[in-house]
């Protein structure tokens, strides 16, 4: 075989128009429209899919022995290199030989490290939306999922009428002791969860038409395997052995392991939801027929112990509030599993595209490498990103959403009051008033002036007419515009940014406006959604650029400020929140949600976030003063 060496080069712009669009190229949608079992062996070749994060060496070893399996067998196949943010370059050698069985080889590489799951699911979304492929393999570019099998995957699916997503169920595991031991306990509570064995893994053969249906499984972005099985996609296995690491150590660590398997599980968090709750249920009536029945013991018999039965009866207490603290948890998760926005792979994985780099294009194929559309300019930029977005045109509009949602969360609302009011002056400026629900909580007609201010003409409205209604005081006044939009002689005793600063794009210049505005021993007060780790589609939606942490928010301030305080606040609403990133992956929260988090949460969190010294929490309150 002529392994001779060919340079990498980048697609131009003028290489990148989609294969559907290309006259006389390839009719993708022609092809989707028709399913028909011709359309899906004849068009498009084979399209082996790779994650790869800095693990270039493997790749590298990797390839010539997917370049032999398939020569083997007089096969031909593209390659998809999806680079999940490494942070190392691959080398200009990584391919130094010309392959006639490789037909083609990309990079497409990532904005972010998303994790392999994530990575495989952008790689299955741009394929489809961008590439002709009658099938793709998905595997791993260490050398543990064999190159030799790949073959046997592919005549798999032509056995099955290419209708089949074809898994390689691993017979022989080549791992240590201690790892097979860990993997037992994992398959033992996956199976007592969620009632699904843990079969296969992601090396994998899908055809066109299973791909098509895919890339709306909200639950691929998870786990891609679970997300198969859970969406009742046709599938079949052979048997395999798993192969051994090519070169390096992998970068998987134990947290990695572990998360990698409840991402698994999440997949079924209805059902885990279900299940719990049941356990729950029997927990709390058997601790109250174990109270019954020492109740019953202490007061007709004379078996009692002196004091047993009161430390067994508090015992039985604790474990019961703890069952019913439980049954509400896991009811909750029920009902966020069936709400929300979920990510959608098909619609939005070009947030995390790049760019395309090609490494061998055959100069007898033309080339192709198209770059997706790019999203929507509401998503124009990562999440934490602090380039500012063009200036929207005027009137301004509030792309918000949650507005109304957590106009109901009053004791959120009184919680924050508590923690704000001794810094409430007598002339306040509210930024982003919005509709005025934070003003109704926190303004009580004792301030002389009450300036609300709002962008958005359709908000400022509302609370003109909550003004005349009377449902305001007689000291608010509207203002529509922005900080800027001041008369640059105004001075103030109180700047708030309740839930506003996150919205801003250039958050450090908004605080130097405002702290310039602020008069003598006057208090600046934000309060903001905490943790970038738990930003999530629903921050996007609503306009977030950013959530904040100690350490972010207090570098966002001017200098010439002193910190009063700089605390978080929810520190149970922020488990709820992690549980819902880790396990339910839930976007966006819906009234029940609210009123449950409200209801039970925020009150626990008032009592606890003062015994934490307000080291945890959801959300971020800072106040300087001048």
């Amino acid at each position: 075989m002529d392994r001779r060496r060919t340079a990498p080069r980048t697609v131009t712009p003028a290489d990148r128009r989609p294969p559907h669009l290309d006259p006389g190229g390839w009719t993708a949608r022609e092809s989707r429209r028709d399913g028909s079992l011709a359309a899906d062996l004849s068009n498009g070749p084979v399209i082996v899919l790779i994650p790869v994060f800095n693990d270039w060496e493997s790749l590298a070893l990797l390839l010539p022995r997917l370049d032999d399996a398939l020569a083997s067998r007089g096969l031909d196949a593209e390659v998809l290199i999806v680079d999940d943010g490494s942070t190392v370059e691959p080398s200009d050698d990584l391919i130094p030989w010309r392959s006639e069985t490789l037909r083609r080889v990309d990079v497409l590489r990532l904005r972010r490290n998303l994790g392999h799951q994530r990575a495989i699911t952008v790689g299955l979304a741009y394929i489809e939306d961008c590439l002709p492929a009658r099938a793709v393999v998905v595997m791993d570019g260490d050398g543990e999922d064999n190159p030799a099998d790949v073959p046997r995957l592919l005549d798999e699916l032509n056995r099955t009428g290419a209708n089949r997503v074809v898994f390689a169920e691993r017979t022989r595991r080549s791992e240590s002791t201690a790892f097979r031991i860990f993997y037992a306990l994992y398959r033992l509570m996956h199976l007592l969860l969620t009632g699904q064995k843990v079969r296969v893994g992601n090396f994998s053969a899908i055809p066109r038409r299973r791909l098509v249906s895919l890339v709306v499984v909200t639950e691929l972005w998870n786990h891609y395997a679970a997300g198969v099985i859970r969406s009742r996609q046709p599938h079949t296995s052979i048997p395999t052995s798993r192969g051994t690491r090519l070169c390096g150590r992998s970068s998987m660590n134990f947290v990695s392991l572990v998360t990698h398997g409840l991402s698994a599980i999440s997949v079924y968090s209805d059902i885990v939801g279900v299940r719990l709750l049941v356990l729950s249920a029997v927990l709390a009536m058997a601790t109250t027929f174990g109270i019954v029945t020492t109740t019953v013991i202490r007061v007709a018999t004379d078996w009692a112990i002196p004091g047993w039965a009161t430390s067994a009866v508090g015992l039985l207490l604790i474990l019961l509030g703890q069952a019913v603290m439980a049954a509400f948890a896991f009811s909750f998760m029920i009902l966020g599993s069936r709400h929300g926005s979920p990510f959608l792979p098909r619609r939005d994985y070009a947030y995390f595209v790049g760019s395309v780099h090609t490494i061998q294009d055959p100069a007898t194929q033309p080339n192709r490498a198209p770059t997706p559309k790019p999203p929507p300019s509401s998503v124009g930029q990562n999440p934490g990103e602090r380039k500012p977005r063009e200036a929207p045109p005027m009137p301004y509009t509030y792309v918000g959403t949650e507005l109304d949602l957590f106009a109901a969360a009053t004791r959120w609302k009184s919680y924050v009051r508590s923690r704000v009011a001794p810094y409430l002056g007598r002339n306040v400026l509210e930024v982003g008033a919005g509709h005025g629900g934070t003003t109704r909580v926190l303004c009580d007609g004792r301030a002389d002036r009450w300036t609300c201010l709002e962008p958005d003409p359709a908000l400022a409205d509302r609370i003109r007419a909550a003004i005349t209604e009377g449902e305001l005081p007689d000291c608010c006044r509207m203002k529509i515009g922005t900080v800027a939009d001041l008369d640059a002689t105004d001075r103030f005793d109180t700047i708030l940014y309740m839930d506003v600063l996150e919205h801003i794009a250039d958050d450090a210049d908004e605080m130097k406006q405002a702290a310039d505005r602020l008069a003598p021993r006057g208090h600046l007060i934000v309060l903001s959604p905490a943790h970038q780790w738990l930003f999530t589609p629903f921050d996007r939606a609503i306009g977030h650029y950013r959530r904040y942490t100690r350490e972010t928010l207090r570098a966002a301030a001017p200098p010439g400020l002193r910190i009063v305080r700089l605390d978080y606040l929810d520190s149970v609403g922020m488990l709820a929140s992690l549980g819902n990133r880790l396990v339910l992956k839930s976007a966006m929260p819906n009234p029940a949600q609210i009123a449950v988090w409200d209801r039970f949460f925020v009150p626990f969190s008032r009592w606890i976030d003062p015994i934490l010294a307000h080291s945890l929490g959801k959300s971020v309150l800072g106040i300087w003063t001048r």
